[in-house]
């Protein structure tokens, strides 16, 4: 499969999901991508299939968790709350595995039911294929990494299924490719490529552009911006103010990655020896969408 398909509808999705997200709804936006998978049997079609096939989420900005102390606002009507997205199943499912990224188990990004409509989607469409069908979307800066989020599809195979499987790849960020970690590994070795790392988890979680908006932007979006970041701060255990200024983002973004950097560091060398090693393993800013397709 070639990596990488549909970057400015991703990045579009990811931004648009990630200030604010919270799925209420979906509807699929294309008749048609039930009968382009009925008959399919292979990984590979199906994968092929999930980056062409495309859905609308609907979805509400109000946080679902109550436990995570996000802001409310009994004044805002329904329709302040909601959003909606669209994009190819596989650029939703890449915009909730970063929705459910986590920090050594630590929520980074508001709780919310966005990555479960997301699933309830792609299972509906996948019902028709005549196969068993796992599908397995994950971020991560690289293998093993403590700061990740996955989403799956689908049971787990039989222990005694022949297995088939195929992978493809969901750009979720621009500038984090292979060669610029593979150029940092060589220039600096450990020295820059944990910093690369943060700084593509924390583009992707807080894009500037598109927090500045929304910090400018008046309840629930502002303070919902706000929640975000004092999850991601907590996370990565960062102290920044408790109301950033749209002006701020460069600098809580900068504060945010410094922190994540020094937990990144630890983490690449207890797992690999050798920088060019790691920064070869890496995809920040890409998520991997695995396959795996079995008889019933």
């Amino acid at each position: 499969m070639s990596p990488d398909r549909g970057v400015s509808t991703v990045l579009d999705v990811v931004a648009c999901l990630l200030l604010v997200t919270a799925a209420v709804g979906v509807h699929v936006a294309a008749p048609s991508s039930g009968q382009q998978i009925r008959g399919e049997r292979t990984a590979a079609s199906v994968a092929d299939v999930l980056t062409t096939s495309t859905a609308a989420v609907d979805y509400s900005v109000q946080p679902s968790v109550t436990s995570e102390a996000a802001p409310t606002y009994p004044e805002a009507s329904e329709t302040a709350y909601r959003r909606s997205a669209h994009g190819t199943l596989g650029e939703l499912l890449a915009a909730a595995a970063v929705a459910e990224t986590r920090v050594d188990g630590h929520r980074v990004v508001p709780h919310d039911e966005f990555p479960e409509r997301v699933v309830a989607a792609t299972s509906e469409q996948l019902a028709v294929v005549d196969a068993g069908v796992r599908v397995v979307a994950r971020w991560e800066p690289f293998p093993e990494s403590s700061v990740n989020g996955t989403v799956a599809v689908g049971p787990r195979p039989p222990p005694d299924a022949d297995v088939t499987a195929a992978t493809t790849a969901v750009s979720v960020t621009t500038g984090c490719t292979n060669e610029a970690a593979d150029l940092a590994a060589r220039k600096n070795g450990f020295d820059r490529l944990p910093g690369l790392f943060a700084d593509c988890v924390v583009q992707t979680l807080f894009p500037p552009a598109d927090t500045r908006v929304a910090l400018r932007g008046q309840p629930p979006a502002s303070t919902l911006a706000v929640h975000r970041y004092r999850l991601a701060a907590d996370a990565f255990n960062a102290s920044i103010t408790s109301t950033p200024s749209p002006e701020e983002v460069s600098a809580v973004n900068t504060r945010l990655q410094n922190r994540l950097s020094t937990a990144l560091e630890a983490d690449v060398r207890k797992h690999y020896d050798d920088p060019i090693a790691a920064a070869g393993a890496a995809s920040p800013g890409r998520v991997t969408i695995t396959v795996r397709t079995w008889d019933r």
